[in-house]
């Protein structure tokens, strides 16, 4: 019997909770910041050990070099629209774009002996979002504040670009080796998110929320790369995805 009462209770409650505020459209902004960037830090990350070669002759191995580098900083934004049921359950999306504004270029000169090896790798990053969510709404105080959670679909394309060289010195001569590739892919993923946000005044809510998103693809590219002036083409594994992980500041407004 109290396990009955119990769940009468806590059924009123959210009752009361979903019911306390009013059905309808709503319009919203945010910015974000990535915590975890996903796929893109991953390949920057990689850059970061260069391979050096024998030098010619001497007899010794030049060894692979880590190299520290600037935070990486991907910073999003985005619109998105709502409906929001008096039940509580609502459907929400919008458009999100995500861009690399720090740490895409990464250099590393090394000399030994007679021999001077230089690496310099450059990536560019954006991405634009589509989500489709679903998601339930509850308020303990009538509306003044909201607690929310969404799952769903998203859609993205990404471009990325990517340029490296390496030039090598030795005894007189050089030999400089230049990769270079363009090219952008449509992924399918999986998003979530949780959020809060406050009433300041009628028609107006700040947010707070943490977005996941599970949106990566690994796809066999095509580029150039030249060897002094000569051009060739090379095929690579590109790794595709958006920032697994990010918080978000934003503001909505209910019609």
């Amino acid at each position: 019997m109290k396990n009955i009462v119990r769940a009468f209770i806590a059924a009123a409650l959210i009752s009361t909770a979903t019911e306390s505020f009013a059905r309808g459209f709503s319009a919203g902004l945010f910015g974000a910041y990535s915590i975890d960037r996903g796929q893109i830090e991953n390949t920057i990350n990689d850059r970061c050990f260069f391979g050096y070669n024998e030098s010619p002759g001497s007899g010794h191995f030049m060894p692979d070099s880590a190299v520290s580098h600037d935070e990486i900083i991907i910073p999003g934004a985005g619109l998105f629209a709502s409906y929001t049921f008096r039940s509580g359950f609502s459907i929400r999306t919008g458009a999100e774009y995500y861009t690399l504004i720090a740490d895409g270029n990464i250099s590393t000169p090394q000399s030994y002996g007679f021999c001077f090896d230089q690496n310099e790798y450059e990536i560019k990053y954006n991405s634009y979002a589509v989500p489709l969510l679903l998601g339930i709404t509850l308020s303990p105080d009538k509306g003044r504040t909201n607690i929310y959670t969404y799952a769903g679909m998203v859609l993205s394309m990404i471009n990325i670009s990517q340029y490296s060289s390496h030039l090598n010195t030795d005894s007189g001569s050089s030999t400089k080796r230049v990769y270079e590739s363009e090219n952008e892919a449509i992924v399918p993923g999986f998003a979530a998110l949780i959020g809060a946000e406050r009433r300041l005044f009628p028609g107006f809510y700040v947010m707070l929320e943490f977005a996941f998103y599970k949106c990566e693809k690994n796809k066999v590219e095509w580029g150039n790369y030249f060897i002094n002036t000569n051009m060739h083409d090379y095929s690579y594994t590109e790794r595709y995805g958006l920032p697994r992980q990010q918080a978000r500041v934003g503001a909505r407004y209910p019609f």
